[in-house]
């Protein structure tokens, strides 16, 4: 009977350490995965911005009464003259 009891005490301590190891790694995973998004976030907005600022230049560029297409105009000039 001792024998039987002191399995069964060993099985508890092992399953005991087994659930404090799943939810250790289970914090960093979450912990990773909150990094991954908030980081993830950051980088698709700044692509987005970027890619509405080139958009914006750009059409600019072809607008004639833009600032930024009278300075293009003028360094081209300058550039091939």
């Amino acid at each position: 009977m001792d024998r039987i009891r002191n399995r069964l005490t060993k099985s508890r301590f092992i399953q005991d350490q087994l659930r404090a190891y799943e939810a250790r790694d289970r914090n960093i995973a979450e912990a990773n995965n909150s990094r991954v998004t908030t980081w993830s976030i950051v980088n698709i907005s700044v692509m987005v911005i970027t890619g509405t600022i080139q958009v914006v230049l750009l059409r600019s560029l072809f607008d004639d009464k833009s600032r930024l297409h009278g300075i293009w105009k003028k360094g081209a000039a300058s550039t091939f003259s």
